[in-house]
């Protein structure tokens, strides 16, 4: 095994605070201003809703078919 230097463990504190740092600043930024008012904070019912369609007329579509097949 190697052993890491003072200077090297330094360098690797210093990165993990940066990233530390810009993830907290991303976070921040998420949670207020224009983020907050976007699509990405409303409701996922149309979304869901929508799926749950597709996923009924499928079902009936494959339903169909096999009693035509058979």
């Amino acid at each position: 095994m190697a052993s890491k230097t003072l200077s090297e463990i330094a360098h690797l504190d210093d990165e993990e605070f940066r990233l530390n740092k810009d993830l907290a600043n991303q976070i921040n930024e998420m949670l207020e201003g224009q983020h907050f008012g976007s699509d990405c904070a409303k409701s996922g019912r149309p979304m869901l809703l929508e799926a749950v369609l597709w996923c009924v007329g499928g079902a009936i579509v494959w339903i169909v078919a096999l009693r035509l097949v058979n």
